[in-house]
């Protein structure tokens, strides 16, 4: 990404994924952009799982062109993750109870807040671009959202402190993302690593690891030097670049 292009911000009343509008902008333009929406009906998680949001959330991307490889990009999710913890703690969450569960949620309390999705982009051969999703619950799913029962227990702003606006949780997540971004680009990713696995869990817990039709059961040990999840496995040290992962226990 070069530094020297201000992103540009669009802010939309409603939009069926923040994640596809920053796909078809970069099918057009190659300058960084922000982009907001008030409503999303479409959004995704990983895997292609449906991501619950409604007016009141924060539903937000940022579309960028940064070099480096795929693993880069991928590692981007560790980085954006310290800017969401940062963002909670700007609006009062205490950062005690803020965790992290590997590759790309955010916790309160052991409960989903906040989710990273990152996609890459191309619009010809020279220029790829990397979009991260952020989704961010700020109201009460079930309360405010209607959503009934989920997979995956959640947590919302409003379990502890009055929720600020969409417009001024992005404001706040711009700047955090720029300072984790500079950091990355600085120092890599060890810096990343190091500064994620201390609200990362701990090790030794238990836990379950999916991949396709399959769970395996073991202990966390740590994340690798590329971003990878390490575990202990029937006696055997695993790693995986991608699974769906559950933890038992604190």
């Amino acid at each position: 990404m070069n530094d020297n292009i201000e992103p540009r911000i669009l802010i939309y009343d409603r939009l069926d994924s923040t994640n596809l509008e920053a796909s078809r902008i970069s099918k057009v333009s190659f300058r960084p952009h922000w982009i907001l929406t008030f409503e999303q009906y479409k959004g995704v998680g990983r895997y292609g799982k449906e991501w619950y949001s409604c007016i009141g959330n924060f539903s937000g991307s940022f579309l960028f062109f940064p070099d480096g490889s795929s693993l880069d990009f991928a590692q981007r999710g560790f980085s954006t993750a310290l800017s969401v913890r940062d963002t909670l703690t700007d609006f009062g969450i205490p950062s005690r109870i803020i965790n992290f569960k590997w590759p790309n949620d955010v916790l309160l309390n052991g409960k989903k807040v906040a989710g990273i999705l990152l996609q890459t982009t191309s619009a010809d051969s020279l220029k790829k671009g990397l979009i991260v999703g952020v989704g961010i619950n700020l109201v009460d799913l079930r309360k405010v959202c209607g959503v009934g029962k989920l997979l995956t227990e959640t947590a919302s702003f409003s379990d502890y402190v009055r929720p600020p606006s969409p417009r001024m949780v992005l404001d706040r997540l711009i700047e955090n993302f720029n300072y984790w971004e500079k950091r990355f680009k600085e120092g890599g990713f060890a810096k990343i690593k190091k500064n994620w696995e201390l609200w990362g869990p701990k090790k030794g817990r238990k836990i379950k690891i999916r991949r396709m039709d399959t769970i395996l059961e073991g202990k966390y040990l740590e994340i690798s030097n590329l971003g990878e999840l390490i575990a202990e496995v029937d006696g055997k040290i695993n790693k995986f670049a991608s699974a769906e992962v559950y933890f038992e226990g604190k």
